[in-house]
């Protein structure tokens, strides 16, 4: 972390652990002091907005887990919130976007479509023959242009190997109990009633976790034994899937004249690389070329 450059877009995201109001935390600890100070520093800017807390065991909640940034890049970070949706761990989704700049022209079929019948129709039912005032007018604008947009689907991200309608169906199960939970740990006077679902809600995240261990386990088995009869099945495309993500290594300068120097010492001779061996010309005669097989 001590390479940030200012003037470059850096992003920095972890769980520091630790606990500063900079980044939404009601208290201040240590840690927190030091981070705090070390981020001052190098300008750099926190994107937590606080409020919801991103560690969540039990009745403990804290802002441990940080989003940061340089100057020059915190402007490209938009819509930073926190996902109520189940981790499998006490730390919750935080999900953000990157606003480009410099980015290319659309396209036709990636600009916005509207449907002009929907914008009347709203318009009318929000606003009719009256003469409304400047507030109302406007919002009924914006809800009459949001609500006339066409959307496009975009591309899914494919399901992981392993993932099932079971596991999915737990999955809906645990996040629906999990914001009940939520919701129950707001009101001061529902304590048995949110004893109770966070002992449903402990007994469902186990319970998907269990699930996902035996599909992964039985999903992989299968696609090894399928490998002997279609080496191009499953098993492929997900080896070619992690490939994809791994980046080539590349060797410090310094290193590679290193390297150098111990594989060819210098002051040492070196023996010129073998020359491959060519082969006669095939000849257009029968005869010509082939060695006789008579005594």
């Amino acid at each position: 972390m001590d390479t940030v450059q200012q003037g470059k877009k850096w992003i920095i995201l972890g769980d520091i652990n630790s606990k500063s109001p900079e980044w939404g935390s009601p208290t201040c600890d240590a840690r927190g002091q030091y981070w705090a100070e070390w981020a001052a520093t190098r300008n750099l800017v926190f994107a937590n907005t606080g409020g919801e807390p991103t560690f969540v065991r039990r009745d403990q909640k804290s802002h441990i887990d940080i989003t940061c940034s340089t100057a020059k890049a915190s402007m490209d970070i938009v819509d930073w919130r926190i996902l109520d949706e189940e981790t499998l761990t006490d730390h919750r989704f935080i999900r953000f976007g990157i606003a480009s700049i410099g980015q290319k022209k659309p396209t036709a079929s990636q600009r916005p479509s509207y449907d002009w019948t929907v914008f009347r129709n709203i318009m009318e039912l929000k606003i009719g023959n009256r003469q409304p005032g400047l507030i109302e007018y406007t919002d009924a604008l914006k809800m009459a242009t949001s609500g006339c947009i066409r959307r496009r689907e975009g591309r899914l991200k494919p399901d992981p190997y392993w993932w099932n309608e079971d596991i999915e169906q737990t999955r809906n199960t645990c996040n629906k109990i999990r914001r009940t939970l939520t919701r129950l740990r707001r009101l001061t006077n529902n304590e048995p009633r949110a004893r109770e679902a966070m002992e449903a809600y402990t007994k469902a995240r186990r319970e998907l976790k269990m699930k996902i261990t035996k599909s992964k386990k039985t999903r992989w088995k299968q696609m090894c034994d399928e490998l002997d009869n279609d080496i191009w099945g499953d098993g492929y495309k997900v080896a070619l899937r992690s490939l994809r993500q791994l980046r080539p290594y590349e060797l410090d300068p310094d290193v590679k004249m290193e390297t150098a120097r111990e594989l060819f010492p210098p002051g040492q001779e070196h023996k010129e690389p073998l020359k491959p061996i060519r082969r006669a010309k095939a000849s257009s005669h029968p005869h010509e070329g082939r060695q006789s097989t008579r005594p």
